[in-house]
């Protein structure tokens, strides 16, 4: 195997593992994690809010006077994505998977994707920008 793609491949591997440990647990534990969903969402989404009105917006906008509509286009996207699934499946899905759990699956897969494209450019640009992108990531 190259030698310029054993560490991208190896933080890849850690970051999946530790993705898959997680998804470990969220399973074994369902009574749990059934009885405290609404906790955890409202939790991510105001983590997941201040973190875009706080830091990303603000940062966009300097950079880019188009950045509020990227953001906007990106929300009614993802919007649009989840009532077509609704309207698709019909609205006589299971009441354990909801179409919502089908668009927030989406959606991580499309960000592990980035995720991945992010480690190849860091690791091409440099070793040391690799290391520290997978430790952010």
């Amino acid at each position: 195997m190259p030698a310029a793609i054993q560490m991208p491949l190896l933080f890849a591997i850690i970051a999946a593992s530790v993705t898959s440990l997680g998804l470990l647990i969220v399973a074994l534990n369902r009574q749990f994690n059934r009885s405290h969903a609404q906790l955890f969402g409202v939790a991510a989404a105001g983590l997941l809010l201040t973190f875009c009105f706080l830091h990303l917006l603000p940062e966009a906008l300097a950079q880019s006077p188009s950045a509020a509509t990227w953001m906007m286009g990106g929300f009614f996207l993802a919007l649009a994505f989840s009532h077509g699934l609704r309207a698709i499946r019909g609205h006589t899905a299971e009441p354990d998977t909801p179409d919502e759990a089908y668009a927030a699956v989406a959606a991580i897969a499309a960000h592990s994707l980035i995720d991945g494209l992010v480690y190849t450019v860091t690791f091409s640009a440099s070793f040391s920008a690799g290391v520290l992108a997978s430790i952010g990531l």
